[in-house]
């Protein structure tokens, strides 16, 4: 009786396999290059995409080094906000009081104060500080869809702390602090502030004034 041969089959096996592998592998590569290049980065690309959220917006604003001024626009004379915040649409109790600096191309300033949350929590805060510039590239429009060139976008970043003291407990609250906004000609600011420790939960504020 003829004694069936397998070898020749299992070396064919065994080549497919290694081939398989050896793709695998390439791929593999391939993709862990494509993401540390920022091709597969995920989220927005464009610092001025609708609803980016600030970490984003600075990461990308960093990454491209960009410029902060423009012949476009007004250069801006020192001055300085002092201003209550505001939860994010309301009106209530001011959530502490901000300053902002604004000279040539740098911003700056710092949040402080207290405030009672919606929560029935105490909310101490304890440091807050941030700097940032302008950004030329992110022109403001009005609810009309009306450009306004006179006003000047800025974005600036910080860390902050703060005591939240509620009925059996004491904690401190860490992260990073984001506030950007607008200033135009008639020395008026607004815009708004983020609190975040993790880029996922925050909470926001907002503020609006006149420059002294």
């Amino acid at each position: 009786m003829p004694t069936l041969r397998f070898t020749s089959i299992r070396r064919k096996n065994s080549g497919y396999a290694l081939i398989i592998l050896l793709v695998i592998i390439g791929l593999g590569v391939l993709v862990f290059v494509l993401q540390k290049t920022g091709v597969l980065a995920r989220g927005p690309k464009d610092p001025n995409a609708e609803g980016i959220m600030p970490w984003a917006e600075c990461k990308i604003r960093e990454a491209k080094q960009e410029q902060s001024s423009s012949a476009e626009q007004p250069q801006i004379n020192p001055m300085q906000f002092d201003g209550s915040v505001w939860a994010a649409g309301s009106r209530g109790e001011p959530r502490g009081e901000i300053e902002i600096y604004l000279s040539g191309e740098s911003v700056g300033g710092s949040w402080g104060g207290g405030y009672h949350g919606s929560d029935n929590k105490q909310y101490d805060i304890t440091g807050s500080e941030f700097s940032g510039k302008f950004y030329p590239d992110k022109k403001y429009v009005d609810p009309n869809g009306n450009e306004d060139g006179s006003k000047r976008y800025f974005l600036c970043k910080g860390n902050f702390q703060m005591q939240q003291t509620g009925e059996q407990f004491v904690a401190v609250l860490t992260g990073e602090i984001y506030v950007r906004g607008w200033v135009g000609e008639d020395k008026i600011v607004s815009g708004n502030v983020f609190i975040t420790s993790n880029h996922k939960d925050y909470k926001e504020f907002e503020f609006r004034g006149r420059t002294q």
